[in-house]
């Protein structure tokens, strides 16, 4: 499926002011309704280009930051595994998100679970994945041209993960489905 980006416009003073907590907490719901799971990072950038706000200062960090404990306080969003991401609550990921037009997310702003998903479709798909050929071709699957060896690594521990539970095997350094 493709990667659904949230779209809207906002008040600059939405991030600037502390006393928009609520508010900016409502749009953060928003945008983790639909581009959850979401990195913060990913998030702030998000509430930045939606409010028309060029850089995110201490203060627009500490605002967004407050937001999204307000909003995980009231059990609108919460954190999972990964801390760094954000995600609606009791949501479950059925599939990974490819990119969209030129959205492109970094590696490191995508949910290990949604690469998991990945790392399940392309071995089903291939029939068996190498090892060494597992992070390229997880990367390609999400945009990303050149994987470095560090995202290559992190998708092969994830992979790993999936033989550890059963999901993958490893045969002579190749993936594949179990059965």
């Amino acid at each position: 499926m493709s990667y659904r980006k949230f779209s809207a416009t906002g008040n600059r003073d939405l991030l600037i002011q502390t006393r928009n907590e609520y508010s900016l907490s409502d749009l953060i719901v928003r945008v983790v309704e639909a581009e959850g799971p979401i990195h913060e990072d990913l998030l702030a950038e998000r509430l930045k280009e939606i409010c028309g706000v060029d850089r995110a200062g201490s203060n627009v960090q500490s605002n967004i930051g407050e937001a999204v404990q307000s909003a995980v306080r009231r059990r609108r969003i919460e954190r999972r595994r990964q801390k760094d991401f954000l995600w609606t609550v009791n949501v479950q990921l059925s599939g990974f998100r490819v990119p969209a037009n030129t959205h492109r997310r970094p590696l490191e702003w995508i949910h290990r679970d949604e690469i998991a998903l990945a790392i399940l479709y392309l071995v089903e798909d291939q029939f068996g994945v190498l090892r060494s050929e597992l992070g390229r071709g997880v990367a390609r699957l999400f945009g990303i041209e050149r994987a470095t060896t560090e995202a290559s690594d992190h998708i092969v521990e994830i992979a790993d993960e999936l033989v550890e539970r059963g999901q993958l095997r490893e045969d002579t350094c190749r993936f594949c489905i179990p059965g």
